[in-house]
């Protein structure tokens, strides 16, 4: 809502400098979310959420390396995995001549939702792309979505589903070449392409004929959006704990709030790696423990447990590692 702080992190100035890689973490405490909005200055975050599986965020990295566009910062959004994903931070942050900041909370049940809004904090770029740690974008994956992108409007991506035994053939290399983009065959496609025309088609009909409820549909793990669009809606609604909904839940708030969705289904391009079910999600997304609060009959645009939240708590479980190279 207009008035409401929005909490920013402070960094420190020997930071703003650049560093040589350190061990030293930053624990949150009010002062570090006292800055304004940050002003509009072109620059790309790229947030990824991720949890455990540290080869596939090793292979997510990997293929935000190769990007055909620049991107000014990386950050990981933690929801609480051990030291093999810090190494595999670290790794990556040694290679890279980007922003690479690891933010980690404790882990309690999954927390998607709270992890996000940890990163969308961290952020110096004005407009934010979110990946997930199962989905290793392609080379114009970042490209696609920064490319003609608008205020007011949330560009949506999709992926190539690969099988198990595809998922563990995937080496290093297969990455970093570029040949794990053969995934992407004739009939993948013309299946993305089909989806593509079906979200255009929502888009169209929602812009010039009549409101179809939240369609393009907001797919959490390969969509972008300006920051300041976010932060009208308060970022993520932190009440989602479990499997299911959050992305459901950010896409209606938008929608309920003004802005249009914009499919990039064919251009912006990730390959979901293969890995089992979380324990506590459903065949039926009705079944889903998030539901009887997604549907609720008083949702509004602005998230009371986002961002800020409604009685002024914060999160007091959160780590911040900023690498910088010298």
């Amino acid at each position: 809502m207009p008035g409401r702080a929005v909490p920013r992190i402070q960094w420190d100035a020997n930071d703003r400098k650049g560093t040589h890689l350190s061990e030293t973490w930053t624990t949150l405490s009010r002062s570090h979310f006292d800055l304004p909005m940050a002003q509009s200055n072109g620059t790309v975050s790229v947030i990824v959420s991720a949890y455990e599986r540290p080869t596939h965020l090793w292979f997510i990295l990997l293929g935000l390396h190769r990007q055909s566009t620049h991107l000014d910062e990386v950050i990981i959004a933690d929801d609480g995995s051990g030291q093999e994903v810090r190494s595999v931070i670290e790794k990556f942050a040694s290679m890279s001549r980007i922003r690479v900041v690891h933010v980690w909370q404790k882990h309690q049940d999954y927390r998607l939702a709270r992890s996000r809004n940890n990163a969308i904090r961290l952020t110096a770029g004005e407009y934010l792309i979110f990946l997930d740690q199962d989905c290793v974008p392609w080379a114009h994956f970042a490209s696609a979505h920064v490319s003609f992108r608008q205020p007011g409007v949330f560009r949506v991506g999709s992926c190539v589903h690969l099988d198990e035994r595809s998922t563990a053939q995937l080496q290093e290399d297969d990455i970093t070449s570029g040949r794990f983009e053969s995934f992407l065959n004739k009939t993948e496609m013309k299946r993305l392409r089909k989806i593509q025309r079906k979200d255009d088609f929502y888009a169209f009909v929602r812009k010039h004929l009549w409101s179809i409820k939240f369609k393009p549909k907001l797919r959490g793990g390969n969509f972008s959006i300006h920051k300041a669009d976010l932060l009208k809606v308060n970022g993520f609604d932190e009440n989602y704990v479990g499997w299911g909904q959050e992305d459901d839940d950010l896409g209606r708030r938008l929608y309920l709030a003004g802005m249009a969705g914009q499919s990039v289904v064919a251009s912006a391009i990730t390959f979901h790696l293969h890995h089992p079910f979380p324990a506590d999600a459903t065949p039926r997304w009705r079944e889903g423990r998030n539901v009887q609060y997604y549907l609720r009959k008083d949702a509004s645009a602005f998230a009371e447990v986002g961002l800020t939240k409604k009685n002024g708590a914060e999160p007091d479980d959160v780590k911040v590692h900023v690498y910088r190279r010298p």
